[in-house]
């Protein structure tokens, strides 16, 4: 214990500098910067307002969402444009914008544009000369569309028409062909590569409220909860939190209780951050860092903690903690806020309260307090609660099974008929039945006995690791502490196997390192048939069938693997890239309703506690939360002890 002790604190020094010296260096390198982050970030802030007071100046538009724009254009029926437009503004080019027959022809290369919008796609032309950019004329598209969308976030079609020949020709065929509806059929990183005022526009055409009006028991929670009071009047909020739909209910409940929008900030995990969601937050006025969208989670630790300690400096600039009465809440996801105010502002922390929802968070503080640094403020452990326990575990095995389905559905890869668990812990049961539920034969392995004997008593096959890993077409690695390393063990498993990571980190299939420097070689080296990347979006052939695997940066959470060993042939398929599979969406309303009203009870718990520590969340509280939430599935015909996502309506955005 010792040892690891010490091993902990020299990782935690600066070029053989002790521990207090690298404190003392770190506390002058931020004391030096302050002003700098300050600056900034409250520019970042006030630009943001000057975007949205400028967009509510416009007058609404009545064509087509520029949300459905970028979809349409980023899905597979619109990604031929792509090229189409790199032509069109091409030197020496002979053809009519995008194909069309009844399009003039553009200019000569070397006159100056016509209008703005083909001035987006010149520049957008000249920075990216070799083609290689994710959707480069795609977004260069979408940025010069934004010039005509109205402040409800749909296009001004006069506006268009005015823009010159080629947008017009270009929003005549997006309009026809998103009649019916478009989708991005390539999930995540559709926002990366727009400015902050261009994702508000889209985020302005997205309506979250259908998703919103299906948390009827969450609703009655609130009602329950405020009783018509407001207790976080004028209280400020800082939020580490998955950037989820439903999470749109939690915002609401806030504004509810007393607390000003301008007066939360939001952080994101890049990793689950649902882009619409993003950009929904962004066009409704709530402070969401830029951080939190972009779907790779390789630094997503380091990143987080780093705008943990940027947020607070901000928060902190100008209170005095020795005479402020101001109050903070800190709503933490990980432990991150709460860990960053006890070693970074101590002083502070009599302003504030905060809870915590994560297993893994209140290790952090347990650690904390085990190193000598006694919470100072009241943390209410929503984490541990009863409720949570028998709740949160079901939905997850259920979510884990039906988003890997919903994928292979979207690659066009075959169900499986046999499935691994690996770890038959509390989600690994989970994951099982909702296996079993659909006709999948299921093969465990824990390496504890009496785990073993609990898995043959519920009806499992169960076997050695090695067996086991070979004998699934899926295999679900749900131990949380690393389930195994793919390319060290490629050969133990089945030719076409799909892996899925079903813990709560990036490391339970030995993939959290991929797309990064250092790795490349040891990649290469499981580079499958036919591996393309071109304009952002992977392919690849697996099982002799080529599949799209999605856009973004390799590694990220927003794209899928597959690895071939040269030597036996054989391919698996990593979904997400090894990233935790059911983060990559939100759950049914209807479901996690449950979770967003402890998270929002636990907040205005926190805000009442009176004593500094780590307290429970109430126990009435529970038992009123589970009622009303009974009550709504009741009412729906479901159950939350034993949870099925197949019969209900979508809970995407956009």
């Amino acid at each position: 214990m010792a040892k690891a002790k010490q091993l902990r604190n020299e990782e935690r020094t600066i070029a053989g500098l002790s521990v207090e010296e690298t404190k003392a260096v770190e506390a002058k390198w931020l004391e030096k910067m302050k002003p700098v982050l300050v600056a900034a970030a409250r520019e970042r802030r006030a630009i943001a307002q000057a975007d949205l007071k400028a967009l509510d100046t416009l007058p609404d538009g009545t064509g087509v969402a520029l949300d459905d724009v970028l979809n349409f254009l980023l899905s597979p029926e619109g990604a031929p444009l792509q090229a189409l437009l790199y032509r069109a503004v091409t030197p020496d080019n002979a053809i009519s914008p995008f194909g069309f027959s009844d399009a003039p022809d553009p200019p000569p290369y070397n006159t100056p544009p016509k209008d703005t919008f083909e001035a987006h796609l010149r520049d957008a032309r000249v920075k990216d000369d070799a083609g290689l950019g994710s959707h480069t004329m795609l977004r260069a598209a979408v940025k010069g569309f934004a010039d005509a969308t109205g402040k409800n976030g749909r296009l001004d079609e006069n506006k268009v028409n005015k823009a010159g020949p080629m947008a017009s020709a270009l929003y005549t065929h997006i309009a026809e062909k998103t009649a019916g509806g478009a989708k991005n059929m390539v999930p995540g990183q559709k926002l990366v590569g727009l400015d902050k005022d261009v994702i508000t526009r889209v985020g302005r055409g997205i309506d979250a409220a259908p998703i919103r009006a299906r948390m009827k028991g969450f609703d009655a929670v609130v009602a329950d909860l405020l009783g018509g009071t407001q207790p976080l009047k004028g209280m400020k909020v800082v939020a580490i939190q998955h950037v989820l739909p439903t999470f749109s209910g939690v915002l609401d409940a806030l504004e509810a209780a007393g607390v000003d929008r301008r007066d939360m900030r939001i952080i994101g995990k890049s990793y689950s951050t649902v882009d619409e969601m993003y950009a929904w937050m962004l066009g409704q006025g709530y402070d969401v860092h830029e951080s939190s969208f972009g779907g790779d989670a390789a630094n997503v630790e380091a990143t987080l903690n780093a705008v943990a300690k940027d947020t607070l400096t901000e928060l902190f600039a100008d209170v005095d903690p020795k005479t402020s009465t101001e109050r903070f809440l800190l709503a933490d996801d990980g432990g991150k806020l709460l860990h960053c105010l006890h070693t970074h502002f101590p002083e502070y922390a009599h302003l504030c309260s905060g809870f915590e929802q994560t297993a893994r968070g209140i290790q952090v503080l347990d650690k904390m307090v085990e190193d000598g640094q006694p919470v100072l403020c009241p943390v209410v452990n929503m984490a541990r609660s009863d409720l949570k326990a028998r709740s949160e575990i079901p939905l997850i095995g259920e979510n884990i099974v039906f988003d890997s389905l919903a994928y292979l559905d979207e690659l066009g890869v075959p169900h499986p008929q046999t499935a691994t668990v690996l770890g038959f812990g509390p989600v690994g049961e989970e994951a099982a039945r909702a296996l079993a539920a659909r006709g999948i034969d299921v093969v465990v392995y824990d390496p504890n006995p009496a785990t073993q004997d609990k898995a043959r008593a519920k009806g499992y096959r169960v076997a050695d690791r090695d067996a086991a890993l070979g004998a699934a077409d899926l295999v679900v690695g749900c131990t949380g502490r690393g389930a195994l390393d793919v390319t060290e063990e490629h050969h133990k498993l089945k030719n076409g196997a799909v892996l899925v990571n079903g813990a709560s980190g990036n490391h339970e299939l030995g993939t959290q390192h991929f797309g990064q420097k250092g790795r490349w070689l040891l990649e290469m080296a499981f580079e499958p048939d036919r591996f393309q990347l071109r304009q952002g979006a992977a392919s690849a052939l697996f099982q002799g069938r080529k599949i799209a695997l999605g856009s973004g940066d390799l590694g990220s959470a927003s794209m899928h693997r597959v690895l071939k060993d040269k030597k036996t042939q054989s391919e698996v398929l990593v979904l997400r890239s090894g990233h935790v599979v059911n983060l990559g969406k939100d759950l049914p309303p209807e479901f996690i309703q449950v979770t967003r009203a402890l998270v929002f009870a636990s907040i205005v718990q926190s805000a009442t506690e009176g004593g500094a520590g780590i307290v429970d969340v109430d126990a009435g509280i529970q038992a009123m939360i589970e009622g009303h939430v009974n009550d709504d599935l009741l009412r729906l015909g479901l159950s939350m002890s034993d949870p099925s996502f197949e019969t209900l309506p979508s809970w995407t955005l956009g």
